[in-house]
């Protein structure tokens, strides 16, 4: 199997651009992936990594979709019942009609909006005829089976590129295009191995490889604690790569394990000179430690990351959320000012900052690191927790966090007494999406508290309308206490 064309890149949704350029209609996609990005969205302008097959799938460009899960997968119970629930949620998802989620065996199958989906492995994956994409993700080849819908990856590769294409080819593909999304951003790739996106499409194209054949060779070594071997092996495969920053990287964390500070930095800068994308804010494991609640262990990450460079604003950024979390709030404070100091000027690390003085009772201070978070916003700076997708062209704000903002800054204006700038910042944060029913209530007071009765009342409904609706009979007792305050005031 040699695919004519392979495009690799980022994030996942490009690949819906790419099928889109080349004109394809009709086909079936091998999606080789831990996840499954088939969730329905409403508008395109939405389209992002866990939803762009979707809009392939209303655009006409794909008809049928496998699937391709990590081993294991289908025969663990608890991964299995993981993908039929996902299955099912896809089906609630989608207008009708709806089609039973079927099994035959180990393999799942449904129907999406007159798209058949089949979930298969490498082994179970059928000779495809007509037009076929092949679409893979790299954290395919770092998420065991077994951890199927945890969102997070393993430290090491349950499959080589080398053996994933070999088996590929076992199934007799004959794709007509070939994308690869590496996936460090979000953290569902570690950066040690954002190679493989490299590695897979060489092997794709049918090109040597003895670079690539080299690094393994070095990760193996590594892992004996063959030191010095895999120090040479890994500088023998920088000297084979058309692109040396793997090897570097890889370099500068084993001597870095190994104390040898000065030669882990030079090896590391090394890596980021080759290739700027090598100084993303998932450069290390803090990130994902801190999304499964890792406390400890984000923080040595970040710290050893300052170690190899100490000017590295997101690891700093990254100690600021681990004192958050412990509220230890001056230390919080002082990491996220150095994170800006070393021009990582994020609107996550502002509001980290905003909460820091806002907990010391700077209230003032929080207000203008809050307006600030808003403003780099506006700017085109993303968080770190941005919408996963580098086209959002008719949106003029990437960042999910955008109306919940709005909403701490309007409690923060209200302390202040500044009652009317509250009233503001609550409107934008419902305008920017964020309306949570606590919002409107909160803007239902302000509006009594200037004497704006109508629009108290109207904020009173939309925050019982807004309320999820097993909660019908408090919806009730709470508009009637609303009506009968507001009254009370009124009078």
């Amino acid at each position: 199997m040699t695919v004519p064309g392979v495009h690799v890149f980022e994030y996942h949704d490009e690949a819906y651009h790419v099928w889109r350029a080349a004109g394809v209609r009709d086909a079936t996609v091998v999606h080789v992936d831990a996840h499954h990005d088939l969730s329905w969205l409403d508008d395109p302008v939405h389209l992002h990594i866990g939803n762009y097959l979707c809009q392939a799938i209303k655009d006409g460009i794909v008809r049928e979709v496998y699937w391709v899960v990590p081993d294991g997968a289908l025969g663990a119970p608890r991964a299995r019942r993981e993908i039929r629930r996902q299955l099912r949620n896809l089906r609630r998802e989608y207008p009708r009609p709806r089609r039973p989620v079927r099994r035959a065996g180990d393999v799942w199958s449904c129907e999406l909006r007159g798209c058949r989906v089949v979930v298969c492995d490498l082994d179970t994956l059928p000779a495809l005829s007509g037009t076929v994409l092949l679409d893979l993700d790299v954290d395919f080849l770092l998420t065991p089976g077994t951890r199927i819908g945890e969102g997070s990856p393993a430290d090491e590769p349950w499959l080589w590129p080398s053996d994933c294409v070999a088996r590929l080819r076992r199934a007799r593909l004959a794709p007509a295009l070939a994308t690869i999304a590496s996936s460090v951003e979000g953290g569902y790739t570690p950066l040690r191995w954002k190679y493989f996106g490299d590695e897979l499409a060489a092997r794709l194209l049918g090109a040597d490889a003895p670079g690539f054949d080299r690094l393994h060779e070095a990760h193996r070594l590594a892992g004996t604690g063959a030191v010095a071997a895999a120090a040479e092996a890994y500088r023998d495969a920088a000297a084979a790569l058309p692109n040396p920053a793997a090897a570097e990287y890889a370099l500068a964390l084993l001597l870095a394990q190994r104390g040898q500070i000065e030669a882990a930095r030079a090896a590391h800068q090394a890596a980021r000179a080759h290739d700027p994308s090598y100084a993303t804010a998932y450069n290390c494991a803090g990130p994902a430690a801190l999304d499964r609640g890792h406390v400890e262990a984000a923080e040595r990450a970040f710290t050893d990351q300052l170690a190899l460079d100490d000017r590295d604003g997101h690891a700093s950024a990254g100690l600021a959320c681990v004192a958050l979390h412990r509220r230890h709030w001056s230390e919080a404070e002082a990491h996220a000012r150095g994170a800006i100091a070393r021009g990582v000027d994020a609107p996550d690390v502002h509001r980290a900052l905003a909460r820091a003085l806002q907990q010391q009772g700077r209230i003032g201070e929080a207000v203008t690191a809050l307006q600030r978070s808003l403003r780099v916003t506006l700017d085109g700076r993303a968080p770190r927790c941005a919408i996963a997708s580098r086209r959002l062209s008719r949106l003029p704000v990437w960042d999910a966090e955008h109306g919940r903002a709005y909403a701490a800054l309007a409690a923060l204006e209200a302390r202040l007494g500044r009652i009317r700038d509250a009233i503001a910042a609550l409107r934008l944060a419902i305008s920017s999406g964020y309306r949570r029913p606590t919002v409107h209530a909160r803007l239902a007071r302000l509006y009594a508290r200037e004497h704006r009765w109508a629009a108290a009342l109207a904020e009173a409904a939309a925050a019982c309308a807004a309320a999820p609706s097993s909660f019908a009979r408090a919806q009730r007792r709470v508009r009637a206490a609303l009506t009968l305050r507001l009254e009370a005031l009124r009078a």
